[in-house]
């Protein structure tokens, strides 16, 4: 029983490694850490595809939405944080 608690613990362990960047993304980008949100964002589009179970469509939608509030932020507001936008919207 417990070898199949520890399988369904490692399972789960790996399912947050998206969902786990993309929280650390969101708390760089509320501290004004743009550098460091680009980073855990390319971060976390790397470990998407690797996910043991399917990620919420929210989730996924968060990824472009907050790539966008980064081009906005770091000036690029007619086009870069636009395109990462209609992402969001597809």
């Amino acid at each position: 029983m417990s070898l199949i608690l520890a399988l369904v613990v490692s399972v789960h362990a790996q399912d947050f490694g998206y969902v786990s960047i993309m929280s650390q993304a969101r708390e760089a980008l509320l501290a004004k850490d743009y550098k460091t949100a680009k980073t855990l964002l390319t971060a976390a589009d790397a470990a998407a595809p690797s996910s043991s179970s399917p990620l919420a469509e929210a989730d996924l939608a968060r990824l472009p939405f907050y790539r966008g509030l980064v081009e906005w932020r770091s000036g690029d507001r007619d086009k870069g944080a636009l395109d990462w936008w209609r992402q969001v919207l597809v």
